[in-house]
């Protein structure tokens, strides 16, 4: 019999045997919030009263619907729910009711629906299924749970269904059995103020009595709205109107609430409860890595959780101006939760250069700006609506191609803001030109001397033992290197971005103008020796040097990653140890992630480049990526040929100049970006030399847990500036802020341009665009790839769909055939080595991992951006 405890849940069953809402109920129970005891009947237990009482037909007939456009459909809907209704139980269904009752002995129960298909983050159901409250003997339980049996199908579910694209004969049921709380007090919870979309506000709504009143509307609630970051109650509207209503219908078992004098108007939560009731919605929040919905009753001074469930509606209209992720997110600080020291170093970067470099080039716009960075739901963000606003003075300004250019949402109609040819304009962009004529040269004189003075900078901190300082003296020399050191590398790497950016659009303006038969992607395509290819490389060479000696080739395809480790950690010089050892010295910096400070670099953990030499050794030369580089390079020589010829005499040189030049800047870019992640290994190694003292100091318990301060509050620390107490407590609330969105899937775009977000749009559609970024057609099987630590799952000729990649990813395209991501543009990693391994890229698909599944075939385009779904039936012949 599929009946479940609780625990039993937790421990041994899916939620797809019991549905999310169950599944929920379990989870908060095993992590201590106060849920009320209860079993869960298995949806199994459906499919055996359906074949027990003969209903398969009528069920088949309920699930073949497509539309609700005629009588038919309802017909359907109403003999399947009477047949539920009136159907009957087998012995052995009711003897293990019995038995699970005795364990539960209490006199009122509440029975409520699970559904596999509910309480998901695209699709929540919310008031969709049955509710049965005070249900009192076992003949009662009984007609309740086929009341939610038989609330599987209702025509609002079948719409709801397939507005949804959730396929009918898929749905089933489980029915939650718990022990009824008489509430004295109830209402729900949005983790996230679901109105204003702040992201550290909870919303709550609380009548007396049962939530019921409140959920069906027949009461009007109290609203508070509480800021629990800062610890404050933000707003509270009390209506005693609420109490009034309430004890007109009042249930019998509810406990009477007196409404004459003063009570008539208490408020339904005074501020220690509803201070009470945010900490254990934080609590849960934190859990599940998600903003939450909850529903709770309040019985006999205590809080009971009775339902939580994702947030699938939050409104960012109260967020002021327009945000973005973009360039941030692939494979930047926003491509995961992203921790406040990580943040803080960007961010001080960030509002120095963008605006310096804006006014030097004459963009900067008229509006005053506050913050150009901002963190919204454990991600940073970047102030798009500020940029584009110096923008708008350019004549010709194309809001429609900037935003698709970059990967952001486009929220309007048409083109959006076009700015019209003026003698304004003209005079402003003339200004503009001359400011980037200028930026442009200056960063072209400035290449060679910083690129020596860092790395010669680089060669010393790798000699310095910072060990042999005192305390007071590494403490100055910290704040010194985070504040200056640190600074210049990655302004110098920022101004590049900057320049990179600007000159591609000059170029293309002009690209665009010509009749060429060669793609712009094909003319940023084979750069010389781009710097993080570097690994790849040597990882390749690694692999051939390993098949070469038959002794290492039986060791390294039998022993493990972590196996490898310990050998060459033991000192061991076989296998081809030492060359991994030199392998591992050269690339001590790099990283899986390495725009998050909190993951280890390689010289830390290795395993990551020892399983992707170990994946290399199953791959023949036709994938050598040294000689597909060198394939790259002459194939542009070829593109370049056909390019110069289809310029117009007279623009010729002049063209030709423009795509040397931009070129230089795109591999010099790589450069730089080589360079700061190196001085990134040593602003997390520095810092986390500081752990064992703040640890000592009662600041934190973990050494990870120094990321959860700023840069600046870790250094007001040691300069005794920030009290150790007050520090702690930051600690442990950017912790929960962390922790509360780990697994959410934030909106790309934020702001009061971008309102709604509600989960995941499914692509249904055959023909799926995005941005073309490196040309090629492939027709293969997919793989769905969400994080760098599932990448093991990849085989040779995959095409690989991910949210994005970044650079720890690079030595994963030795295996794959093309890639499409969820972000990113022209200039992001996956495109940039897309075009290096001559490999389709498609980018910015919002949803497309949720799209397309493991196994599927696909054609993708990476020249025009398409991605064509292969019919089923074609599967075989390809």
């Amino acid at each position: 019999m599929s009946f479940y405890t609780f625990e039993e849940i937790v421990s041994s069953v899916s939620a797809d045997q019991i549905g999310a809402k169950a599944q929920s109920l379990a989870e908060m129970t095993a992590m201590g919030a106060r849920v009320p005891e209860g079993f869960v009947i298995g949806q199994d237990e459906l499919k055996r009263f359906v074949s027990f009482n003969d209903l398969a037909g009528i069920v088949s007939d309920v699930t073949a619907i497509t539309d609700f456009g005629g009588s038919s459909a309802q017909l359907a809907v109403d003999v399947f729910q009477k047949a539920v209704q009136g159907g009957v139980f087998d012995p052995e269904f009711l003897s293990e009711l019995n038995d699970k009752l005795q364990h539960l002995p209490y006199s009122h129960y509440a029975v409520r629906s699970s559904a596999n298909c509910e309480d998901l983050k695209d699709a929540s159901f919310a008031g969709l299924y049955e509710t049965q409250l005070n249900i009192s003997g076992v003949s009662y339980l009984c007609e309740a749970i086929k009341q939610c049996w038989s609330s599987l199908f209702s025509e609002r579910v079948i719409r709801y269904s397939l507005n949804k694209g959730i396929e009918l004969p898929r749905m089933c049921m489980s029915v939650i059995v718990q022990r009824m709380i008489p509430a004295e007090k109830s209402g729900v919870l949005f983790s996230v103020n679901p109105l204003t979309g702040n992201d550290k506000e909870m919303f709550v709504e609380a009548c007396f009595g049962l939530g019921e009143a409140l959920v069906s509307g027949a009461v009007t609630p109290d609203q508070y709205v509480y800021h629990w970051y800062d610890e404050f109650e933000a707003s509270r509207v009390v209506n005693s109107k609420a109490i009034a209503l309430l004890a007109i219908d009042a249930s019998p078992f509810v406990t009477e609430v007196a409404l004459s004098g003063d009570d008539a108007t208490n408020a339904v939560l005074e501020s220690c409860l509803l201070r009470d009731l945010v900490d254990a919605a934080l609590t849960i929040q934190t859990y599940y890595g998600h903003p939450v919905d909850i529903e709770w009753a309040y019985y006999s001074e205590q809080f009971y959780i009775v339902q939580s469930r994702p947030i699938t509606h939050i409104n960012y209209s109260a967020i002021d101006g327009e945000w973005t992720t973009a360039d941030f997110k692939d494979g930047g600080v926003s491509s995961s939760v992203c921790s406040p020291f990580m943040w803080s170093l960007y961010d001080f970067v960030w509002e120095s250069e963008l605006p310096k470099y804006l006014s030097e080039v004459h963009l900067i716009g008229d509006k005053p700006v506050s913050l150009w960075g901002e963190m919204f739901y454990g991600r940073p963000y970047w102030n798009v609506g500020a940029v584009k606003d110096g923008l708008k003075k350019l004549p010709g300004f194309n809001e429609r191609s900037f935003d698709e250019d970059l990967g952001i949402a486009v929220a309007y109609e048409g083109d959006g803001h076009v700015t019209k040819t003026s003698l304004r304009s003209i005079v402003a962009g003339i200004r503009v030109l001359h400011g980037l004529k200028q930026r442009f040269k200056s960063s072209e004189s400035n290449w060679q001397t910083f690129r020596r003075s860092q790395k010669a900078r680089l060669l010393e901190l790798k000699a310095l033992d910072v060990d042999q300082l005192s305390r007071p003296k590494y403490f100055a020399f910290y704040a010194q290197f985070i504040n200056q050191e640190y600074f210049q590398s990655e302004a110098g790497y920022f101004n590049q971005i900057y320049d990179n950016s600007n000159l591609v659009t000059l170029f293309k303006e002009s690209f665009n103008k010509l009749n060429s038969p060669v793609e712009f992607i094909d003319l940023i395509a084979g750069l010389e020796e781009v710097s993080h290819l570097g690994l790849n490389f040597q990882i390749w060479s690694l692999s051939r040097e390993i098949r070469g000696d038959a002794a290492a080739l039986q060791y390294w395809s039998k022993a493990s990653a972590v196996e490898i480790i310990e050998l060459l950690a033991a000192g061991c010089q076989q296998y081809c140890l030492p060359s991994l050892q030199r392998l591992i010295n050269e690339n001590y910096f790099h990283s899986t992630r390495e725009l998050d400070i909190t993951v280890a670099r390689y010289g830390e953990d290795p395993r990551f480049i020892v399983e992707s030499v170990q994946a290399n050794l199953a791959l023949d030369d036709s994938v050598d990526p040294v000689k597909i580089a060198q394939g790259q390079r002459s194939k542009f020589k070829t593109n370049c040929a056909l390019f110069e010829k289809s310029i117009p005499f007279y623009k010729r040189s002049a063209m030709m100049e423009s795509l040397r030049r931009l070129r230089q800047f795109l591999w010099w870019r790589e450069e730089f970006r080589d360079l700061s992640t190196h001085f990134y290994y040593y602003v997390r190694i520095y810092t986390l030399k500081l752990a064992p003292i703040f640890k000592q100091w009662g600041i934190i318990d973990d050494p990870k847990e120094i990321f959860f301060l700023t840069k600046d509050q870790v250094i007001d620390v040691l300069q005794s500036r920030l009290d150790r107490y007050e520090a702690a407590s930051i600690v442990r609330k950017n912790v929960s802020y962390y922790q509360s969105f780990r697994h959410f899937n934030n909106p790309n775009e934020m702001g009061g341009q971008y309102p709604l977000q509600s989960g995941i749009s499914p692509l249904s559609k055959a023909r799926i665009v995005g941005i073309p970024c490196s040309s090629g057609v492939v027709t293969g099987r997919v793989k769905i790839i969400k994080d760098i630590s599932d990448a093991g799952r990849l085989e040779q000729g995959d095409i690989l769909i991910t949210p994005f990649t970044d650079p720890g990813w690079t030595p994963t395209f030795s295996l794959i055939s093309a890639v499409a991501t969820e972000t990113g543009g022209v200039l992001s990693h996956a495109a940039v080595i897309s075009r290096e391994y001559g490999i389709p890229a498609v980018l910015a698909i919002p949803g497309i991992t949720e799209t397309l599944r493991d196994g599927q075939w696909i054609t993708i385009n990476g020249g025009t951006g398409v991605i064509d779904l292969v019919d089923e039936t074609e599967e075989a012949i390809l």
